[in-house]
């Protein structure tokens, strides 16, 4: 629930929590409200298209998004960066206020305005946010470091299989990630399971129950009863969280691998969930900017209670969708486009003429 991060009625410092609070923290609500298991689904479905053309036979393709990745995520990412550092300027975000009044210290911590300078947003649209994962402008661009160091990773791993999937080279590029990454490598061996399901068979009558592991794995929450029998590998204070991703990887490739098996198909191919899917990653790039800035100063002018936070979650939504279906239609699709024609410039041969590719490039690419 994106309201929750600041509100004082479902999470206050020192009183009861609201009665809603339990039940968001039970497994399966964890779904609608917790952001992993989201971004663990993306980051698998994002492996297994950028190497759909190397099980389709042509491995050669997988040059053209190697070499277009740099200007598929810059040109998304760029824009939103120089329109947080705008917002900021103009003084239209509201986290200190809000955590002066909740007491909300993480949220708080979001658009610092010292950090929010003009040199420091031109690093981040470079390569500062490409190769680290961190913005003071948004940090939820945490995730385009692995969408571009482990999608180059990726890629060059397939393009050093031309002939097939080999096991021993998936193990060392698995050892490699973790040697590089760390815990953090998590984010990039889900990639790498989501480029690895077209390699695995899957009987037909098996497909609804892995999708039902792979919800019930999304889902999973430390301490509930259902998933007590589960070990927990990571111990460490600092390190503890990430039991949390990695059984919501474990969930989110046996998913993508169900739906790519067909599992649900109709329901998928609803033109609004089509529709929503669409704008997804451009919502995803904008949620953070109207959160701290619309529903901030909302949830401040308007009084405390359950009705003034679903309508300022009803608002909250209709503007980041408002904003996404623009940017996703605009911005988006211009990224995409110019990391193809680039991608394919610089791999077409010597004297080849140049042919339009027909047909809609997934935004994963």
């Amino acid at each position: 629930m994106p309201l929750t991060p600041f509100s004082p009625a479902l999470f206050p410092p020192t009183a009861d929590p609201h009665w809603l609070a339990p039940w968001l923290r039970l497994p399966g609500a964890s779904l609608l409200t917790g952001g992993n298991f989201a971004v663990m689904t993306f980051f698998a479905l994002s492996g297994y298209v950028f190497t759909l053309n190397y099980y389709a036979g042509k491995p050669d393709r997988l040059r053209v998004t190697l070499w277009g990745r740099y200007i598929r995520l810059t040109v998304a990412m760029a824009p939103i960066v120089l329109l947080s550092w705008l917002l900021s300027q103009g003084g239209f975000y509201a986290t200190q206020d809000v955590a002066a009044a909740t007491g909300a210290i993480t949220f708080g911590a979001q658009m610092p305005a010292a950090e929010m300078t003009l040199a420091n947003a031109l690093r981040d649209m470079a390569w500062h946010v490409l190769m680290t994962g961190e913005s003071h402008f948004n940090t939820a661009l945490w995730t385009v470091r692995y969408e571009f160091l482990g999608a180059l990773m990726i890629l060059l791993l397939f393009l050093a299989m031309p002939h097939g999937v080999r096991m021993v080279p998936v193990l060392c590029f698995a050892v490699l990630a973790a040697l590089v990454f760390g815990p953090f490598a998590i984010f990039v061996l889900v990639m790498l399971g989501g480029a690895l399901v077209n390699a695995v068979r899957i009987p037909a009558r098996a497909v609804p129950a892995l999708a039902f592991f792979g919800l019930f794995m999304g889902s999973y929450l430390p301490g509930h009863a259902p998933y007590s029998w589960l070990p927990a590998p990571f111990t460490a204070p600092d390190q503890v969280f990430f039991n949390v991703p990695l059984y919501n990887m474990v969930g989110a490739v046996c998913l993508v691998a169900a739906v790519a098996r067909g599992f649900g198909g109709r329901f998928l191919s609803a033109r609004p969930l089509q529709w929503l899917g669409d704008l997804s990653y451009s919502a995803y790039l904008l949620h953070l900017l109207v959160l701290c800035s619309v529903s901030a100063w909302l949830f401040l002018a308007l009084p405390r209670g359950d009705l003034a936070l679903l309508l300022n979650l009803v608002v909250y939504s209709a503007v980041v969708l408002a904003l996404a279906a623009p940017y996703s239609a605009i911005v988006d699709a211009a990224g995409i486009n110019w990391a193809r024609r680039f991608g394919t410039w610089v791999t077409r041969p010597p004297g080849e003429v140049p042919r339009r590719r027909a047909g809609v490039v997934h935004p994963a690419e």
